[in-house]
C-alpha cells in the first residue's frame, strides 16, 4: 500500500519519517523532528493497515494529530499556512516559556541560601559543593550552551525534601530543556554567574567525570575532589557529551549506575555512547561493583561512598574503555541503543532454555572447579538470550562441525568440558577437539548470577588452540586434556544419527586425507547441497569421500524431509563402506589366518596399473591446508567475502610479522627515551652548577635548549631506524595481486579484480558526519602541519617521520599509507571529529575497506557499508574471542592527550617549552591583557576574549587570576620583555656614542672652518693695500690730508 500521504501528512507536522523505515503495523513507534540530528526521536507515529494512524511531534503541540487516508489531500494554500503559522506559534510558545523558566530559575537562586543539613545530603554525608535551597528545597543549576555556542541558564531541577533512606521527588522549574543541559559541581561563589564561573574551571581541569544524577556527582566529588559534570538522567549523557565534545580539554571519566537486565543495562549503554560522542581515546567509563558480593541492580557512587571510603577512587582507576564495557552488555539490549550493529527491535528477557532431559540445568560446576576460582559450586544454566545469541553470532560454525543446534553444542561442552582456565569475568570452560576440526576447540563462558545460585553460559564459540598455549588451567578433569602438542581426542556431540554418520566420517577422512581437505574447502566455500553434489559427479569420487560430503550437507540441512533423503543416503555409503572394507587384499589375509586349517592363502589377484589422474580438487585442498589456522568462517558468507576471507589468511603472517617487527621497535625506542631521560636529571645539575653565575631565566633558556639538542638527536636517530626497518621488511601482497592469481579460474576473483582496477582511481577516505572542529589533534608518532593555501578548503596534514600519512580535510579523512597503524590511527581521529552513533563511510580499494572496517570491528567503531558488515562482524569476533580468551586488549592506539605536555622531556623543560609555545602564538593584544591579570585587574570582557582566543582558555581562572600555566607565561613574557629592553639599551648606548662622535668631528671641522674664515677675513684689507701701493702712477695727484692708520704705519 502506498502511504506517500502519509508521509507528507508527517511533513507538513514538521516530522521525518524515512520512506524505508515506515511500518504500518498498528504499533506506536519514534521518528525525528525535522531540522534536528537522526536518532533524538523526538516525535512518534502509529500508522495502521488500512491507512489511518497519527502523528505527534513533542517540539510542537505534543498531542497526536490524527490522519485518515483521503482527507487531507487537498489542502487549498491557506490552510498549509494555517498549518505553518500554528507550528510557528508553538515554537514561539516553546521559547517563551523556556525564557520565563531560566527568569524564575534565577530569581530563586539569588533568593536562596546556603545548604545545611538537609535531608538528601545526610543519608550518606554529602557536602554540598556549593548547592544551595530556598523554600524547603534544594536547587540545582542547569546550565546549556545555545545554537551559537554561548553558555547561559537552561533551568533548574529542585529535589523536594524526604526521610532518610527514601527517594526524594526531583521536579525541573517548567519550561526547562532538559536536552543537553548539565549541572557543575562544585559551584564556586553564590551569584547568578557562579555555575556559569564553575563551568569554565572544568574546561582546563585535566580529568573531568560525567555522570547521571546530582546525588552521584556530590559522592564523586566529595571522595575524589575531581570536577563533575551531571547529566540529570542517563538518556541525557549522550546529548551532553555531544555539547561539551569540543569545550573539555582534559580525559574525561563517565560514571555510569551498574543497571540490572531489569532496566535493560540503561546506565551501561547510555555510558558507552557517551564515551563513543567523545572518543574513546581520551574516555573511559567507571562501572561500581560491590566489593565481595553481588552487585545489587541500579548500584551507583552514593552507594558506595556510603558502604566503603576509597571504593570510588578504586573504580575510576579501573576504568574500561567503550567497547570492553560493551561486551558485558547482552546483545539484544546493545544493538538497539548503542548502534554498533544493525538496529533490532526491543526484546523482552527470556525465559531459561530446557535441556535434552527436560529441566533447566545444562551442567554442573562442581565444587572443586567453583572453589579453583573462588566461588560456590552450581548449575550451569542457558538463558533464551544468550541463545539467540550464540546462534546469530555463531550457529553456523556450530552446526558446520557436526552440531545438530546450538543448544546441543552447548550442552555438550557444558557437560564435558575438562579443562577450566580463568577468564576475567568467570571461568573459561573448554572441550576436546571437533571432529574434523584439530585447530579448533569448543569454548564456552561462564559468570555467576546476581544470586550466586547458578552460572549463566555468557557465550560459546569455536576457538584456536593457540589462545591457550601460554594460559594455566585452573582445574583439569581426569581424561585426556586437549592441549597444544597432543594428540587431539575426538570429543562426540549428541548420540544422534547425524553424529554417527559423522563420526564415520571422521573415520574415513582419517584414511584418506585428500578428501578431508576436499570437505573443508567444500564447507568454506559455502556451496549449496545441489552444487556440492554436481561438482563432486564430475570427478571421481570414492564411497568415503562421498559419505563425508553428504554428512556436511546433511549437518547444513534444515527441511525435515531433505534431511531423511540424506540420512538414508548415509546409512547407504555406510554400508557400502563396510563392504568395500571386508573385500581389501588385508581382510583377506585377517580372513586367510583365522581358517581353521590356516593353510596358505592364494595371493590377491594384482589390480591393474592406473595412470596418475590430476587431482581436480589440487587448488581448494590448498586452500583448505592454508585456512587450517584461520578464525572460524562467518555463517552464509558470499564468494566475494569468502575471497576477501581467503586474502586476509593469505596475508596474516606478512601483517603480523610487520607488527611485531615494529612492536620490537618500539620497545626498543622506549628504552633508549628512558635511558635519555634518566641521562637529563644529572645533565640539567651540570649546567645548573656551571651556568650558576647566569640569571635564572637565561639559566633556564640553555639548559632548556640543551635538552631539546639531546632529545632531537635521538628523534632523527629513531626515526632512521624506523625508515630503514620499513625498506626491509617484505611488502605485504595486494588484493589486486591476488585476485590477479585466481582470476583465470575463478569468475568472482575477475569480476572482483575489475573493480578493484576501477576502484584504484578513488582515494581511500574515511566520512563521517562532522561534530568536532576542523583543529590538529596530537597522534602518537606523527606530527601536523596547517595547509591554508586555499582559504576555502582547510586542511590538516599529518606525517610520520617527514612523510605524509594522512590529511583532515573536514568532511572527510584522506590516508595515503594503508597500514594498520594507520588505519587504526585515522579511526581514532574520525571517533573524535564525527558523529559516531551515525557512523562512518569507507571508500578506496577494496583492500582497504575490509582492512579498516575489520580494525573498526575490532575497536568498537560503526561502519554505515552494507558490504562490509561481514568484516566488521569478523574483527568484531576477534575482539570478542579476545575477551572470552581473558586477553587484554591492545591500548588504543593513535591518539595521544595534545592537551598534556609531551613525555619526551623533564618537567622542567615541559613548562618551559609549553610556555615558550603559548607565547609565540599570543597576539600583542592579550600581552598587555595577561599583564592586568598578573596585576589582578579586572580585564573587559574584550580583554577576556582575546586571552580565551587560539587555546589560551587556561592561562586565567573565572576571578581573572592566572593559572600556574599562565604565571609560566607571563615569567616567560617578563623574561622576554627584559631581554629586549637589554638589547635596545645597548643598542641606544652603541648608538648615542656614534652619535657624540660624529658630532665632535662635525663641531671640530666647523671650528677649523670657522678659523680659516676669521684668518682669511683678517688678511684681505692688508692684501688690498699692498696691491694698491704697487700699482700707483709716478705722476701723483696733489698730496691730502688724510688721518693716520696706526696699524698701516706699524
Amino acid at each position: 500500500m502506498d502511504h506517500d500521504e502519509f508521509l507528507e501528512f508527517a511533513r507538513r507536522l514538521g516530522v521525518h519519517i524515512a520512506p524505508d523505515q515506515l511500518v504500518a503495523d498498528g504499533r506506536i513507534r519514534r521518528a525525528d523532528v525535522e531540522g534536528d540530528r537522526a536518532g533524538k526521536n523526538d516525535a512518534a507515529y502509529l500508522l495502521r493497515e488500512d491507512g489511518s494512524g497519527w502523528v505527534t511531534n513533542f517540539k510542537a503541540s505534543g498531542k497526536p494529530e490524527y490522519f485518515r487516508r483521503g482527507a487531507h489531500k487537498d489542502l487549498t494554500p491557506s490552510a498549509l499556512a494555517a498549518l505553518a503559522a500554528q507550528r510557528e506559534a508553538r515554537q514561539a510558545e516553546q521559547i517563551e516559556r523556556n525564557r520565563l523558566a531560566v527568569v524564575d530559575s534565577v530569581e530563586q537562586w539569588e533568593s536562596s541560601r546556603e545548604a545545611k543539613d538537609f535531608p538528601y545530603l545526610c543519608e550518606p554525608r554529602l557536602d554540598p559543593a556549593g548547592l544551595r535551597q530556598c523554600r524547603g528545597r534544594l536547587l540545582v543549576p542547569l546550565l546549556r550552551f545555545d545554537a551559537s555556542g554561548e553558555l547561559g541558564w537552561a533551568g533548574m531541577q529542585r529535589i523536594e525534601p524526604a526521610p532518610p533512606g527514601t527517594s526524594p521527588e526531583k521536579r525541573f522549574v517548567p519550561g526547562t530543556v532538559t536536552s543537553g543541559s548539565f549541572a557543575v559541581i562544585p559551584i564556586r561563589g553564590s551569584g547568578v554567574e557562579s555555575p556559569l564561573d564553575s563551568f569554565d574551571a572544568v574546561r582546563t581541569a585535566p580529568r573531568v567525570v560525567f555522570c547521571e544524577g546530582v546525588g552521584t556527582a556530590l559522592a564523586i566529588h566529595q571522595e575524589t575532589g575531581l570536577p563533575v559534570i551531571a547529566a540529570m538522567s542517563a538518556q541525557n549523557l549522550p546529548e551532553v557529551a555531544r555539547a561539551l565534545h569540543d569545550k573539555l580539554r582534559g580525559g574525561v571519566v563517565v560514571y555510569a549506575d551498574n543497571d540490572g537486565e531489569r532496566a535493560q543495562y540503561k546506565g551501561q549503554v547510555y555510558a558507552v555512547r557517551a564515551a563513543r560522542v567523545l572518543g574513546s581515546a581520551r574516555t573511559r567509563i567507571a562501572l561500581p561493583q560491590r566489593a565481595g558480593d553481588v552487585t545489587p541492580p541500579g548500584y551507583d557512587a552514593r552507594d558506595q561512598l556510603r558502604e566503603a571510603h576509597g571504593a570510588i577512587t578504586d573504580t575510576i582507576a579501573k576504568a574500561l574503555r567503550a567497547e570492553q564495557l560493551e561486551r558485558r552488555i547482552p546483545e539484544r539490549f546493545r544493538a538497539e541503543r548503542i548502534g554498533t550493529g544493525t538496529r533490532k527491535e526491543r526484546s523482552q528477557p527470556g525465559d531459561f532454555v530446557r535441556s535434552s532431559r527436560g529441566d533447566f540445568d545444562f551442567g554442573e560446576l562442581p565444587a572443586g572447579a567453583a572453589a579453583a576460582i573462588g566461588r560456590q559450586p552450581g548449575k550451569i544454566r542457558l538463558r533464551q538470550a544468550a541463545l539467540s545469541h550464540i546462534d546469530e553470532r555463531h550457529g553456523g560454525q556450530i552446526r558446520s562441525v557436526g552440531y545438530a543446534s546450538t543448544a546441543a553444542f552447548v550442552e555438550s561442552v557444558a557437560q564435558r568440558y575438562n579443562v577450566i582456565y580463568p577468564a576475567r569475568y568467570g571461568a573459561l570452560a573448554i572441550s576436546v577437539a571437533i571432529p574434523g576440526e584439530p585447530r579448533r576447540y569448543a569454548v564456552m563462558r561462564l559468570t555467576p548470577n546476581a544470586g550466586g545460585d547458578f552460572y549463566d553460559i555468557a557465550t560459546a564459540t569455536l576457538s584456536r588452540v593457540d589462545f591457550f598455549k601460554n594460559k594455566t588451567p585452573l582445574l583439569q578433569r581426569d581424561g585426556p586434556i586437549a592441549l597444544r602438542g597432543m594428540t587431539p581426542v575426538i570429543f562426540d556431540p549428541d548420540p544422534t544419527v547425524a553424529n554417527a554418520s559423522l563420526e564415520d566420517g571422521n573415520r574415513n577422512l582419517n584414511r584418506n586425507p585428500p578428501a578431508a581437505h576436499r570437505e573443508a574447502a567444500m564447507a568454506a566455500s559455502g556451496s549449496t547441497p545441489d552444487q556440492e553434489k554436481r561438482r563432486m559427479e564430475a570427478s571421481q569420487q570414492t564411497p568415503g569421500e562421498e559419505l563425508a560430503r553428504t554428512t556436511a550437507a546433511f549437518n547444513r540441512e534444515t527441511d525435515p524431509q531433505k534431511r531423511r533423503a540424506l540420512r538414508e543416503r548415509i546409512e547407504a555409503l555406510r554400508a557400502q563402506s563396510r563392504q568395500a572394507q571386508e573385500r581389501t587384499p588385508q581382510a583377506a589375509e585377517r580372513a586367510a589366518a583365522q581358517s581353521p586349517d590356516n593353510g596358505p592363502a592364494d595371493p590377491p589377484p594384482a589390480e591393474p596399473r592406473r595412470e596418475a589422474q590430476p587431482d581436480p580438487f589440487a587448488e581448494m585442498n590448498r586452500a583448505a591446508e592454508e585456512a587450517q589456522e584461520a578464525a572460524p568462517v562467518a555463517a552464509q558468507e558470499t564468494a566475494e567475502e569468502r575471497l576477501l576471507r581467503q586474502y586476509r589468511d593469505a596475508t596474516a603472517p606478512q601483517r603480523e610479522a610487520r607488527a611485531k617487527a615494529l612492536r620490537e621497535l618500539e620497545a626498543k625506542h622506549r628504552e633508549e627515551q628512558g635511558a635519555l631521560f634518566d641521562a637529563l636529571a644529572q645533565l640539567r645539575s651540570e649546567k645548573e652548577r656551571e651556568l650558576a653565575p647566569m640569571a635564572e631565566e637565561h639559566r633556564k633558556s640553555l639548559i632548556a635548549l640543551e635538552v631539546a639538542k639531546r632529545v632531537e638527536a635521538l628523534h632523527k636517530t629513531q626515526a632512521a631506524q624506523r625508515k630503514d626497518l620499513a625498506a626491509q621488511m617484505p611488502p605485504v601482497p595486494s588484493l589486486r595481486n591476488f585476485l590477479e592469481e585466481r582470476a583465470g579460474s575463478d569468475p568472482v576473483a575477475a569480476r572482483m579484480l575489475e573493480e578493484e582496477v576501477r576502484r584504484e582511481r578513488q582515494a581511500e577516505t574515511i566520512r563521517g558526519r562532522r561534530t568536532g572542529e576542523h583543529e590538529p589533534v596530537t597522534l602518537e608518532g606523527l606530527t601536523w602541519e596547517i595547509d591554508t593555501s586555499d582559504p576555502k578548503a582547510k586542511a590538516v596534514h599529518y606525517l610520520r617521520d617527514g612523510e605524509r600519512v594522512m590529511s583532515d580535510r573536514g568532511e572527510r579523512l584522506d590516508l595515503y599509507q594503508v597500514e594498520d597503524r594507520e588505519i587504526e590511527a585515522a579511526l581514532r581521529l574520525a571517533e573524535q571529529k564525527y558523529d559516531m552513533e551515525a557512523g562512518l563511510v569507507l571508500t578506496g580499494s577494496r583492500e582497504f575497506q575490509s582492512r579498516a572496517a575489520e580494525i573498526a570491528g575490532r575497536i568498537g567503531i560503526k561502519v554505515r557499508n552494507e558490504d562490509l558488515q561481514a568484516a566488521w562482524r569478523a574483527g568484531r569476533q576477534q575482539a570478542m574471542q579476545e575477551e572470552v580468551q581473558g586477553e587484554e586488549p591492545p591500548a588504543p592506539a593513535g591518539i595521544e592527550s595534545g592537551r598534556n605536555p609531551a613525555r619526551d622531556l623533564d618537567k622542567a623543560s615541559q613548562e618551559h617549552f609549553l610556555a615558550e609555545g603559548v607565547l609565540a602564538r599570543m597576539q600583542p593584544a592579550a600581552w598587555s591583557a595577561l599583564e592586568k591579570a598578573a596585576k589582578r585587574q579586572a580585564l573587559r570582557a574584550e580583554e577576556r576574549e582575546v586571552l580565551h582566543r587560539d587555546c589560551h582558555a587556561d592561562l586565567v581562572d573565572g576571578e581573572d587570576r592566572l593559572t600556574p600555566l599562565g604565571e609560566a607565561v607571563h615569567a616567560r613574557m617578563q623574561a622576554r620583555i627584559e631581554a629586549e629592553r637589554e638589547q635596545l639599551q645597548q643598542q641606544l648606548r652603541g648608538r648615542n656614542i656614534d652619535e657624540d662622535l660624529e658630532q665632535r668631528k662635525r663641531e671640530e671641522s666647523a671650528h677649523g672652518k670657522a678659523e680659516e674664515k676669521g684668518t682669511e677675513a683678517a688678511s684681505e684689507p692688508r692684501q688690498q693695500r699692498i696691491e694698491e701701493r704697487r700699482i700707483e702712477s709716478p705722476q701723483r695727484s696733489p698730496m691730502h690730508a688724510r688721518s693716520r692708520d696706526p696699524e698701516v704705519d706699524r
